[in-house]
Formats: C-alpha cells, structure tokens, sequence
C-alpha cells in the first residue's frame, strides 16, 4: 500500500444489528427455551384468535387493575418480537391465567395452554437477560448517528451483563454462555486485546468519539497502545497532507510565467525614469555587443 496503516479504513463493516440478531437466535436455541416459548405463542394465539377470550381477557385486566394491553404475538426470525411477547404476558400473567381458567370462555380441554410454573420461572429470567440485548439492538438501528464507535463498549457491556449473574434456570445459564461465545466468536477483533497490526476500526473509531476518550472499556495496556495507534496515524495523515501541499506549490512555481511589466498611460505620456533606464540598458547592452565583436 502507498499509505502504510491507512488501508485500515477501507476495510469492509458487517451490520452490527443483523449480526446480533444471529447471536442471540442461535443462543434461543437452548431446547427448553425453545419449548417455553413456543408455548407462550400457543397461548397469545389461542386468546387473540378467540373473540370470547379477548373479552374476558380485558376484563380480568380491569378487575385486577392491570394495564390494558394487548397481548403480542412473536416472529420466530425475530428475537426481539419474542422479546416483547415475553414482556407483554409476563405483565399479563395473572389476567392471563384467570381467563384460562374460567369455563365461560375456556373448554377443559384448551386449559392445557397455561403455562407451567418453572416456564413462567424461566421466561422471566429470560427476558432480564434478554433487556441488554435489545437495548443494543436499539443503539444499532439507528439511523441519525454514526454505531461504528459505539461498538466495541458495547459489546463489552453485553459480555459483562452475561457473566455477572446465575439464574436458577439452567437453561437461562446455557443461553448466557452460548451468546458470550457467539459474541466473541463473531466479534472477535472488537472484543478482543487490541493488535498494533490488527484491522482496528471500530477501537480506533471509539478512540475519536469524545464519549469514549478515556477508553475505559480496554486495559490500561490496551488504552495506551490504542492511544499511540490513533497520535501516530494522525501524524502520518499530517505529512502526507504537508507533502502534497509542497508539491502542488511547487508545480504551480514551476508552471508560472514571469511577470510582464505593465507601463501606464502616464508612464508613457511623461517619459519616467524607468522608461530611461530601459533604453539606456539597452544601448548597454547594444555597445557591448558592438565591442565584443
């Protein structure tokens, strides 16, 4: 390369928010997560495919003094619906269960669709480990600002929030690990001890963020190595700007033609001095000539 360490900023950048996307629907994965959610979604459809339901449903809301929301149905692709379905029956639960149980407008037979005790445990323990993400989710959808800076403290937020805790569900835990080894698979460079001859974007473009200056989402050895990367380039960028400056002076000193002397009207009319000195120059030089020969 002409430029040595600018071709970091041409490398190519994945969408961050598709990427977590694939993390966390492959943590969901988790065969009892699988089975408490698809059991969620049997019991949003049941109610909001059955007028009688809904109804009743409201009405428990009112007599219980819940908020009157509307149930969410999920998209299986889409975690983050998963995650507001969650949410939505977890608030709903007890509004919920009574209109499960009451016989006006549940068959004996549909009361199946109640969810069992230790998959109401562990929904709730799932939607705490879940809020991160799609907080995150948020931070990188949006459109107004630039994400690339924000990434790498990010993702190490995400990771801190999956080893800070233990939850009695076995499979919550499962879900934590599976994600942390996704995230540092996946973001392996962001997440990583910065390399001096690594393909550093995202940790240099955090550097220049003013929120992140003191790059506190690194080790003090990394922080420091990360600061002497960006002073460096900056002062690589610097001269090469200063170069090519000095080259566009002097390719333009080169190309320019002297000067002619311009005589005014006045000059011409009053004979001045300078006119005088010109002829006198030249007769000079005319005699010389003369001699020499």
């Amino acid at each position: 390369s002409p430029h040595p360490g600018r071709e970091v900023w041409s490398v190519s950048y994945r969408c961050a928010g598709h990427t977590l996307q694939l993390v966390v629907n492959h943590a969901l994965k988790e065969p009892k997560i699988d089975k408490a959610l698809s059991a969620a979604r049997g019991l949003v459809k049941h109610i909001k495919k059955s007028e009688p339901a809904s109804i009743k449903l409201k009405e428990k809301q009112k007599q219980m003094g819940t908020a009157e929301h509307k149930l969410i149905q999920d998209v299986a692709v889409r975690w983050n619906c998963s995650y507001y379905m969650i949410e939505g029956l977890l608030e709903q639960r007890w509004p919920v269960v009574a209109t499960l149980s009451d016989p006006e407008v549940t068959q004996r037979g549909k009361q199946y669709l109640d969810l069992k005790n230790d998959q109401w445990i562990l929904l709730g323990e799932l939607k705490e480990v879940l809020k991160p993400c799609e907080q995150a989710t948020d931070v990188l959808s949006g459109q107004s600002y630039v994400t690339a800076s924000v990434l790498p403290p990010l993702l190490k937020g995400l990771l801190k929030s999956t080893q800070n805790k233990s939850f009695d569900s076995a499979a919550v835990n499962i879900f934590q690990n599976s994600a942390e080894e996704e995230i540092m698979s996946r973001w392996q460079p962001e997440v990583s001890a910065f390399q001096e001859d690594g393909k550093n974007v995202s940790l240099i473009a955090a550097a220049l963020d003013p929120r992140f200056r003191k790059l506190k989402f690194l080790s003090p050895e990394d922080a420091l190595k990360l600061q002497v990367r960006v002073q460096k380039d900056a002062l690589d960028l610097k001269r090469e700007q200063r170069s090519q400056l000095q080259q566009a002076t002097v390719g333009q000193e080169a190309s320019a033609s002297p000067p002619i002397k311009k005589r005014s009207v006045l000059d011409t009319l009053l004979g001045t001095d300078s006119e005088e000195e010109d002829c006198n120059e030249n007769i000079d030089q005319g005699g010389d000539g003369e001699n020499e020969t």
